[in-house]
């Protein structure tokens, strides 16, 4: 059986300010005072079968993360100079605010979350629809848009900074290690 092919984040695909960390499992920011408006895709899209994964919020104690974090997932036609949910490409999960976002703007309340918090993505694909999870806790479910359905959906963050360069960082787990919260039953991966 050949190795699975898990996704990583590459400069290549992430937006201006943003810095690949730990072989590319993680992300932050090199510029402090930024707004949410970029984003980092993931390599790998979801393939035609349930995909999930889970993203640790991390930073500096005490930062701000209000309007700094967007996670979900996007095609490969999502801007890079957007947050995730911030065009008709592209669906997140608004942390702080405790919103998920379509086409900028909000199209479902559900629990905010802080930093120190595991965010959890589940793609089912029979369904043409994304969950998302915060702590293992399920906090929403939405449809697929048109113009995200039938293409492939890649793995998505957007974030910012507060008042220093990577005081906000995310870390992806797309199913290479034990999960957080085993509530997904899936991974997120490629055939080699």
């Amino acid at each position: 059986m050949a190795t699975k092919v898990y996704p990583v984040f590459l400069p290549a695909t992430s937006g201006t300010d943003m810095e690949v960390l730990r072989g590319g499992v993680a992300i932050s920011t090199i510029t402090s005072g930024l707004n949410i408006n970029r984003t980092a895709r993931l390599t790998v899209a979801a393939q035609d079968f349930d995909s999930a994964a889970e993203f640790i919020l991390y930073g500096k104690a005490g930062t701000i993360i209000t309007n700094k974090v967007s996670i979900g997932v996007a095609t490969e036609d999502a801007s890079l100079s957007t947050y995730v949910g911030g065009d008709a490409e592209g669906i997140g999960y608004r942390v702080a605010e405790g919103q998920i976002h379509n086409a900028g703007a909000s199209i479902e309340t559900v629990t905010a979350g802080v930093l120190g918090d595991v965010i959890g993505v589940l793609y089912r694909a029979s369904e043409q629809d994304v969950s998302f999870f915060l702590n293992g806790v399920p906090v929403g479910t939405v449809s697929l848009p048109s113009e995200m359905t039938g293409v492939p959906l890649y793995l998505a963050v957007s974030i910012g900074s507060d008042v220093e360069a990577g005081d906000i960082q995310v870390q992806v787990n797309p199913g290479r290690y034990w999960y957080e919260y085993d509530v997904y039953g899936a991974e997120w991966w490629d055939a080699p």
